[in-house]
């Protein structure tokens, strides 16, 4: 797994040579923090929908989990997700109980629920900035049932990892 936080960090994207010639081939995860974060503190160039678009374009093979579902593109993010079978979604701070980072997508929750095998906790830790419960029962009120949650906090995760046969 890779995780790259574009938007602290000032990064465009993994570096050239790892892209270019392990991770597409790899079948290995890259957590992204890809959503626009229009604070005044940089490197927004290289966040939203728009540059992963281009990321997948030139490897299409890649791995991508975006982080917190994409927020604050929610849309575009879940819509990317649709269209590529290679992207997938985590749910770190998005749909907590009471609500983190602004207003919950519950406008998109039966996209996320038909996107369920692509839905993948995440909580964000250690930088956490609620009660790691929060984040669990947001994601249970969606009321899409034991199943759709075993997998969103458990399967989901073994599956993306190839760890299925260890559990």
């Amino acid at each position: 797994m890779l995780k790259c936080d574009r938007h602290p960090q000032g990064v465009p994207r993994p570096g050239p040579h790892l892209v270019r010639h392990r991770l597409p081939y790899s079948g290995t995860p890259i957590i992204l923090h890809a959503g626009a974060v229009a604070d005044g503190s940089g490197n927004e160039e290289w966040c939203g929908p728009d540059p992963v678009l281009r990321l997948l374009d030139r490897f299409p093979g890649l791995r991508l989990v975006i982080a917190h579902l994409g927020a604050p593109d929610h849309d575009a993010f879940v819509a990317l997700a649709e269209r590529n079978e290679g992207v997938w979604l985590d749910t770190a701070m998005v749909f907590t109980d009471p609500p983190y980072l602004g207003p919950s997508p519950l406008h998109l929750a039966e996209r996320v629920r038909a996107l369920g095998d692509r839905i993948v906790f995440g909580s964000d830790f250690p930088t956490i900035p609620h009660q790691f419960a929060a984040q669990v029962s947001g994601l249970a009120s969606l009321g899409f049932g034991d199943d759709w949650l075993r997998n969103v906090l458990w399967s989901n995760g073994l599956r993306l990892f190839g760890l299925e046969s260890a559990a």
